[in-house]
């Protein structure tokens, strides 16, 4: 749509044209900086010359109150910019809006990320006196007014400090549309986010998109229209679309980010006990296997977890959550089951498996019933989920891998193993249902993933899966 059938609910300045110091923002990686995430940024970049337009965005469903501003040059459509910006990256706390952070997309697209904790509010004497002289008393919606939460202006670089003399100890709602400039005030805002748009040459800045928690880009839109700038879906709808356009719901990037973060917390809090290792580098990792060596099928999977009574896989990931897990379960045979496959007797090699008792009741409670099933490997029969044939290709792995005098060659070992296998994928399946109920969709590749993470001996036991921390390629 072109600018001019937009409805007259905006303000225009000009800006004239001062040289950038640099083409576009520089970021530096992520760092722990006490309880959030850091990134600092080096910026000093020019915006496109002429003539920007700003426009109101107000709340559908609450009466039509300001929600979000958003500016551009004249050139720009509004409406495909800031469906570009939204789509790589929106509000952090709605679901499917792209990055929350600066990365290789966010430049690659020309959109520059300012989230809650990256504002720096810089003010006089005076003005810190004003601030703590709001009484404790003031409502919270009163005491945003002063403009701390929920307001900020953007002037043209040669007018920017008489537009400050003038707003200075004005409150939020006091200060005017500025000649050179704009004033936004989103009223009962809560944390501020912005967005900067760039040119293609990615040059200099084109629009600008500043919102709050409260904002909802789903019940969101430009003043005068109707249709919202977000679809509105449920988190279901949005897992079905995502399946139906391809998305593979791997998790790596988040996985990443939560292993990152955990690292960098420990080096500024040493724990005392349970220290996290890590990702492994890759020339350490088990795998990938050849999937003919793998020693569940689909029907084994299905009877565990119906058995388990565990939310569904749905169709698509299938294969790639199947996959998954029988990598893991190799890993897992190869790293701790061919070397108890030495001891002389199935109790023996129970107790090499676990041998002592866990430290913490995840633990405690896992290693009790890996004993219990290595030696009772018919106990709570799965109907569908055909022991002697698992057990025969454990035995078809761990025969060309094991010596000569091992224990392999009893079948009794193999049955017992089985009986394990079949009661790892049954509580890796549970705690993957549940981030999959977290998430309101089915299992995916990702709930796999963060679910052993989430479970310290599951950890540690699937530590060396290629699979679980690499993919089949490097994400």
């Amino acid at each position: 749509m072109s600018l001019l059938r937009l409805p007259p609910h905006y303000v225009s300045w000009r800006i004239a044209a001062h040289p950038a110091l640099q083409p576009s923002p520089v970021q530096t990686p992520h760092r722990i900086g006490g309880t959030v995430m850091v990134q600092t940024y080096i910026h000093n970049t020019s915006a496109q010359n002429g003539t920007w337009i700003a426009y109101q965005l107000i709340d559908l469903e609450r009466g039509g109150v300001v929600s979000a501003w958003f500016a551009c040059h004249a050139d720009v459509d509004p409406e495909v910019e800031i469906d570009k910006i939204l789509r790589v990256s929106g509000s952090p706390y709605e679901m499917d809006s792209g990055s929350k952070w600066n990365n290789e997309r966010t430049s690659r697209e020309g959109v520059w990320v300012i989230n809650r904790y990256d504002w720096i509010i810089q003010c006089g004497k005076e003005e810190e006196e004003r601030f703590e002289e709001v009484p404790d008393e003031l409502e919270d919606s009163q005491f945003r007014d002063v403009g701390l939460y929920n307001s900020l202006g953007i002037v043209d670089y040669g007018h920017a400090e008489k537009q400050i003399a003038e707003w200075k100890g004005k409150t939020a709602n006091e200060r005017v549309q500025p000649e050179h400039g704009a004033w936004f005030y989103i009223p009962n805002g809560e944390y501020m986010f912005a967005r900067f748009g760039f040119d293609d040459a990615h040059s200099a800045a084109r629009s600008f998109l500043f919102f709050t928690t409260n904002t909802y880009f789903d019940q969101t839109t430009f003043r005068g229209l109707s249709k919202s700038l977000r679809l509105k879906e449920t988190p279901e709808e949005t897992f079905e679309r995502k399946l139906r356009e391809g998305y593979k719901y791997e998790g790596f990037d988040m996985l990443n980010m939560v292993v990152n973060s955990t690292m960098e917390m420990q080096q500024i809090y040493p724990p005392r006990s349970d220290i996290f290792e890590g990702r492994p580098v890759e020339s350490e990792c088990l795998g990938h296997y050849d999937k003919n060596l793998h020693i569940l099928k689909e029907a084994d999977f299905e009877a565990i977890r119906v058995a388990a009574e565990t939310l569904e896989i749905p169709g698509p990931l299938k294969r790639p959550v199947f996959d998954l897990l029988n990598e893991m379960i190799l890993s897992y045979l190869e790293q701790f089951v061919i070397p108890a496959s030495s001891e002389d007797s199935s109790f023996a090699a129970a107790a090499t498996l676990c041998p002592k008792p866990g430290t913490t009741k995840d633990e405690t409670y896992h290693r009790n019933w890996v004993k219990t099933y290595m030696v009772e490997p018919y106990k709570d029969p799965i109907p569908g989920f055909d022991f002697d044939a698992v057990g025969s290709r454990i035995k078809d792995f761990l025969k060309p891998r094991c010596g000569n005098g091992s224990l392999v060659n009893n079948n009794g070992f193999s049955i017992g193993i089985a009986g394990i296998v079949r009661y790892l994928v049954a509580e890796l399946l549970k705690d993957a249902s549940g981030v999959s109920k977290d998430n309101n969709r089915k299992i995916t590749p990702a709930d796999i993933r963060f679910g052993t993470h989430f479970d310290k001996e599951f950890r540690s036991m699937f530590r060396l899966c290629r699979l679980y921390w690499y993919g089949y390629s490097k994400p």
